[in-house]
């Protein structure tokens, strides 16, 4: 009789162990469920954030668009032209305004860079030359601007100038 139970109880610790094994294995899947889904929650988020700021940007108009693109630009520096190669070509835009106008004038151009003039410092920074193209002509045009530790300003300083994105 204790040989029986013994046995009984030998088989029934077997089983509550298959039975923990069971639910471990349950629990870890469950998990790997839920991570799964996680990280599809979070890349439909994504997509829908990227939709949310494609339709905005849809919305908005031409004048808009280039403002937008004009402020989210990063901003140049002087230390920005003196690392930059002899006829690199970027690609910049100009905000300008314009008296008695408070609108903002965009434009849009490729700079080929030539030298930084170093050796005179004006109030505004030093100058900057290279040539301009603009994007309907094909033609290069020498440029000056303007270049500090914490801007690039057009000649007339009535401008900012940032590389276009």
């Amino acid at each position: 009789m204790l040989t029986i139970i013994l046995i009984l109880l030998i088989i029934l610790i077997i089983d509550l162990l298959s039975v923990e094994s069971d639910r471990k294995r349950d629990h870890r899947e469950i998990v790997t469920q839920i991570e799964d889904l996680n990280n599809e929650l979070n890349s439909i988020r994504n997509d829908l954030k990227k939709i949310g700021k494609d339709v905005e940007e849809m919305s908005l108009t031409e004048c808009e668009r280039e403002n937008r693109a004009f402020n989210n630009a990063p901003n140049l520096d002087i230390s920005f032209f003196e690392k930059m190669e002899k006829d690199r070509i970027i690609n910049l835009i100009s905000g300008s305004w314009y008296y008695p106008s408070d609108e903002i004038f965009i434009n849009r151009f490729q700079y080929k860079h030539d030298h930084v003039d170093k050796e005179n410092k004006t109030e505004f920074g030093w100058e900057v030359y290279g040539f301009q193209r603009f994007l309907a002509c094909d033609e290069w045009t020498p440029c000056t601007f303007f270049a500090n530790e914490k801007e690039c300003m057009t000649l007339s300083c009535e401008g900012t100038i940032k590389k276009s994105i």
